[in-house]
């Protein structure tokens, strides 16, 4: 990856939040994000009227696990242009 962009990644996430549920990422081993500004406006905008977040956040290749690249005939169909990304204790 490196090698086709640059050392670092702007990776977006977009979170819709349902009734009272709070953000968190403790424990969690894989965080799907996006190389999409768009798709993570999406995300925010999905449920008008609840919590929702909307995160940008230059991170290094080595927080990489996978993207639509390795994913073709998934992002064929969703175009979510996605970034999994290994957790470290934050939303992104």
């Amino acid at each position: 990856m490196e090698r086709a962009t640059h050392p670092g990644l702007m990776i977006y996430r977009g979170i819709g939040l349902h009734g009272d549920a709070e953000l968190a990422a403790s424990g969690v081993v894989l965080i799907s994000a996006t190389l999409s500004r768009a798709v993570a406006e999406s995300h925010f905008n999905s449920e008008p009227g609840s919590a929702a977040a909307l995160l940008r956040r230059q991170l290094p290749v080595e927080r990489l696990f996978m993207t639509f690249l390795e994913t073709s005939a998934m992002n064929g169909k969703y175009l979510e242009a996605e970034a999994v990304l290994f957790g470290n204790g934050r939303l992104i």
